[in-house]
């Protein structure tokens, strides 16, 4: 393998010295100055463990699925290049990012760096890290609907997960407040399970709105209070808000559209 890789390495050396790169505008070059500045402050985050600061960097067609996207915190990120692509206005980078992994063989975890490509657009003047959107999921017969549904805690069948996942239950699908003026509402989530589960909840950081639980763990036939509070300042809410409830250890996650009117 060993051979192998330097065979590779040495090939690319050797076609690099036969072939100049091509001469960048100076134009395209402080271009790609910028967004590899950007992507630096986004890595930089990422590493320090500040997944919710690092939306501001997200582009707002990808907030909603970055937000419901598990974060990563890598031990370390080192930015390379970036690459403007020829309609100016989208960008490629590539990051080397080092973390701790489990191997395939044998389950040993190492410490390793991996090259990362991501996508940037530039959006009212500044770049912003771009998510294409996710295809939609077919479910297969005797799988869960929610493709969001993880690995069973020990001694659970995969067959039995929908029905214990959605054991959990809510008063209601959706959050309706006013988008112009200040508004609250609220959703009681009930534990129909004979255990405790543990309720991660949440929604995109926008100034004025504020989604919170009261609870954290609850217990068998236990009810936790789950509010959308809006302080309205002058700007409305962007449209296709939701709000994401993850239900441990079943991994399952739960949206509420939050409706404004």
């Amino acid at each position: 393998m060993k051979l192998k890789t330097m065979a590779l390495y040495m090939a690319a050396a050797c076609m690099g010295a036969q072939s100049a790169p091509p001469v960048t505008p100076p134009e395209q070059k402080q271009e790609e100055a910028r967004v590899i500045e950007r992507a630096k402050q986004f890595y930089e985050l990422l590493v320090a463990g500040k997944a919710r600061a690092s939306e501001e960097f997200v582009c707002e067609a990808s907030k909603d699925q970055y937000y419901l996207a598990s974060k990563a915190k890598p031990l370390g990120a080192e930015v390379g290049r970036a690459q403007i692509q020829p309609d100016g206005k989208t960008a490629r980078v590539m990051t080397m990012v080092e973390d701790d992994v489990q191997l395939p063989m044998g389950g040993q975890r190492r410490v390793m760096k991996m090259a990362m490509p991501s996508t940037w657009k530039l959006e009212s003047g500044q770049w912003c890290y771009y998510l294409a959107p996710a295809p939609p999921k077919r479910a297969e017969a005797g799988t869960p609907v929610d493709p969001k549904i993880g690995q069973p805690p020990p001694g659970v069948k995969v067959a039995d997960l929908p029905k214990l996942a959605y054991a959990v239950t809510a008063s209601k699908h959706e959050f309706k407040i006013p988008g112009g003026a200040d508004g609250k509402d609220e959703i009681v989530i009930t534990n129909g399970l004979n255990g405790p589960v543990k309720l991660e909840y949440g929604c995109r950081k926008i100034p004025g709105l504020e989604c919170k639980s009261d609870k954290e763990y609850i217990g068998h036939g236990d009810q936790a209070k789950l509010t959308v509070e809006f302080k309205f300042s002058g700007a409305r809410l962007p449209p296709d808000l939701k709000a994401a409830l993850w239900v441990e250890p079943f991994h399952h996650l739960m949206q509420f559209p939050i409706v404004t009117h």
